[in-house]
């Protein structure tokens, strides 16, 4: 379960201390996490007592009310799970990084879930280098390891696919979670999380409609398995009958394992062709974002995200006439002229989340009307992450360089696009009652 999984940051000898200390971040749930799993079996092998340790980082980049209420929110279902488990979680808040380190100068072993960007990654190599005990961390957020699926930055979905596709039955195994032995550690005293949220912007209120957490995450699959599975590979963007699954926030916040998604869908009776269409979008194309984020440091610099026929062509268009350019402003308040992208954006600031068809609308009409493919790329980025729940993710980012041609190919040259892919209204109209989706948003 655990072997292509593990990562060793601090291969020493274990040292003596008062508890193992799982520090969880990103795989913030107590069920199908390989980290917590690991963490419990060691501290049964060595009998010693577990501590599991959250740290609210409220400097984390372009985090806001909205990300955090649905986080506290997941956090404090976890907290009674685990106290369930007889295990304690302990909230902290502060710097990331000098948190863990004061918490591991206890421990006799750390052991650390993984993350994928940057900021995750850093925390993860100075926290090695500041402390002198084994640290270990286990991939749970993927269902096939990043390295294992692929040792390189993969060209499209079609190069990464067949390569998940082989491995993918050595990895949708049963997870069999181990009974946690040890005491409860009492004595620590941990913040309320509430009051973090007074520490974070408030510019962007909480989602009410969707709450975070586990079994609001379990509900969702269960409403996705029970109404909307069975049709899934031939109703899948359409934007009216809400034929998709609205996990990507749960599994953003690793709140949901995709592996535990992937078994419930695997154990249906849908028909063969909505498992195959819904598991594509699970793994494959979850994962293929995984690698540009993981294979790309630089994943959410324009320079870096699109290849060099799409940036070449975007330039030479660059003088192109546009009949509308919009402001950040007026892009954020939804004041342009198209109903169905002020829809889409309403949307988005009111709900947290965007059809994924009507993002990638969303994103092409900026890239019109923007003077510049970098300032496009800036707006997007800052409209997304501010305002999604889902955001400041692999997947968002990806989502986005995928507007400027990553992950695609060339197709018929035309004014300000150049050959990266072109979309317009009349194509919504065609696909979709999209006078319906206005009604509803705008």
């Amino acid at each position: 379960m655990f072997t292509d999984r593990i990562r060793i940051y601090k291969d020493i000898v274990s040292t003596s201390g008062d508890y193992i200390l799982y520090w969880m971040q990103q795989s913030q749930r107590a069920n199908y996490n390989h980290a917590l799993e690991y963490a419990i079996q060691q501290t049964n092998a060595q009998n010693q007592p577990l501590l599991v340790l959250f740290v609210f980082d409220t400097n984390f980049p372009e985090a806001n009310q909205r990300h955090f209420t649905f986080m506290i929110e997941g956090l404090l279902e976890v907290e009674q799970e685990l106290k369930q488990k007889n295990i304690r979680l302990l909230f902290e808040q502060g710097d990331m990084v000098s948190k863990v380190v004061e918490y591991s100068e206890k421990a006799a072993v750390v052991i650390g879930d993984f993350g994928y960007l940057r900021v995750q990654r850093e925390w993860r190599d100075i926290i090695a280098k500041r402390i002198n005990k084994p640290f270990i961390c286990l991939e749970s957020d993927i269902v096939v390891p990043v390295e294992v699926a692929s040792d390189k930055q993969e060209y499209m979905a079609r190069t990464i696919r067949p390569k998940i596709m082989k491995r993918l039955d050595d990895y949708l195994i049963p997870f069999l979670p181990e009974i946690y032995q040890g005491e409860y550690l009492s004595s620590y005293t941990s913040i309320t999380p509430q009051d973090v949220l007074k520490l974070v912007d408030a510019s962007v209120k909480a989602v009410a409609s969707l709450p975070g957490g586990y079994s609001s995450a379990l509900e969702k699959v269960e409403d996705f398995l029970h109404y909307k599975l069975t049709n899934y590979h031939l109703h899948s963007k359409d934007l009216v009958n809400t034929n998709y699954s609205e996990l990507s926030p749960y599994l953003h916040f690793g709140q949901i394992s995709p592996l535990e998604i992937a078994h419930k869908i695997e154990e249906s009776g849908a028909f063969q062709d909505s498992k195959s269409a819904f598991i594509e979008q699970l793994i494959v194309r979850k994962e293929l974002a995984i690698n540009f984020c993981y294979y790309n440091p630089n994943y959410d610099n324009y320079d870096y995200i699109n290849p060099n026929w799409a940036k070449t062509s975007l330039e030479f268009h660059l003088m192109d006439n546009r009949d509308y350019v919009y402001s950040l402003d007026e892009l954020e308040q939804a004041q342009t002229h198209d109903p169905a992208w002020n829809a889409a954006q309403l949307q988005m600031v009111n709900t947290g989340y965007m059809h994924n068809y009507l993002r990638m609308y969303w994103g092409k009409k900026i890239i019109e009307w923007s003077l510049t493919p970098q300032e496009a790329h800036a707006n997007m980025l800052y409209l997304n992450n501010k305002y999604e729940l889902d955001g400041r993710d692999p997947n968002a980012f990806v989502g986005v360089a995928w507007c400027f041609g990553n992950h695609d190919t060339a197709w018929k040259e035309r004014d300000i696009f150049g050959k990266v892919r072109y979309m317009n209204y009349n194509g919504l109209k065609r696909k979709f009652d999209i006078e319906k989706y206005e009604e509803e948003y705008l």
